[in-house]
């Protein structure tokens, strides 16, 4: 599987790695990798809980 090579490194030197769908469900295809995934469902469930309260505080119109 060919990757599309990518010239965007920012200042830092960061530089994403390209990972598509068909990336994803083959990793989530191993085992180990499947477990590690899915034993981070919690943390990210309150993490995307956190950053839409944060959304919505943030686009409030009458300053609280």
């Amino acid at each position: 599987m060919a990757k599309v090579q990518t010239s965007r490194a920012r200042a830092d030197g960061y530089n994403p790695v390209l990972h598509t769908d068909a990336d994803t469900q083959r990793l989530l295809a191993k085992p180990g990798v499947k477990a590690a995934y899915d034993a981070l469902e919690d943390d990210y469930s309150a993490l995307h809980a956190i950053l839409l309260a944060r959304t919505e505080a943030g686009s409030r119109t009458d300053g609280r």
